[in-house]
């Protein structure tokens, strides 16, 4: 259930190669009230820094808002101009099996989905909250309101890693996303999770057309209604 990690935070350094392009921040903020629904807000925020912001410089907001019972209900895509602007957002109906999608303008579309079907945001809530072990296969569907993607892999052992909580053994998976059965475009995805119990990401490695990026964790805040991680 999503309350179990709730108040937790997460902040990464992300680099392209060698060079510090930007920062992520994951937050779990937890139970909250939205249109006047009991639901759970998490957020994932991106921006670029240092001296990649002399050629471009952006920021984005995820949320996800997700029923009490963990299922996706809101997605919403943020970006900062002179001020924050709502871009898109998804509305997931899971008992009529649709998702609507909206910009500014007003409704662009609904697509029929698969029961069980994740936003992105979401999609990411239910990979942490799986009690990951080695030789653990998964699929999740989801969706960005225009096709229904299948992600799949396996969680593997992973190298033993220098990380912020010091020297750490860590589990590996290796994600891909499927559209029709096929590979959506020629990316490869690697995160590194520790191997503890907690499955807290410590590095993030994404090889797309324009290279290769990694995402290296830097700040961490367990969740809030669990002492013992403090």
């Amino acid at each position: 259930m999503p309350p179990s990690r709730a108040g937790e935070a997460m902040a990464f350094d992300v680099y392209w190669i060698d060079l510090l392009v930007g920062k992520l921040a994951v937050s779990n903020l937890g139970a909250r009230t939205r249109g006047g629904q009991e639901c759970h807000q998490v957020e994932a925020h991106a921006r670029t820094t240092g001296s990649i912001e002399n050629l471009y410089s952006a920021q984005y907001k995820f949320l996800g808002y997700l029923s009490p019972s963990g299922k996706p209900w809101l997605y919403e895509e943020w970006e900062k101009k002179k001020r924050w602007e709502l871009d898109g957002w998804l509305e997931i109906s899971p008992n009529e099996g649709l998702v609507r999608r909206y910009n500014r303008k007003g409704l662009r579309g609904e697509l029929a989905v698969p029961e069980g079907t994740y936003d992105p945001v979401s999609a990411g809530v239910c990979f942490l909250q799986r009690d990951l072990r080695i030789g653990e296969c998964f699929e999740l569907p989801v969706t960005d309101g225009k096709d229904v993607y299948t992600a799949i892999g396996e969680v593997s052992r992973g190298p033993a890693l220098e990380t912020l909580f010091g020297t750490m053994d860590t589990l590996e998976v290796s994600p891909q996303l499927l559209w029709q059965g096929k590979p959506v475009g020629k990316r490869a995805y690697k995160i590194w999770l520790t191997a503890d119990g907690r499955s807290i990401p410590v590095k993030i490695l994404v090889d797309i057309e324009f290279g290769s990026f990694s995402a290296n964790l830097v700040n961490y805040r367990p969740p809030a209604e669990n002492s013992a991680l403090r």
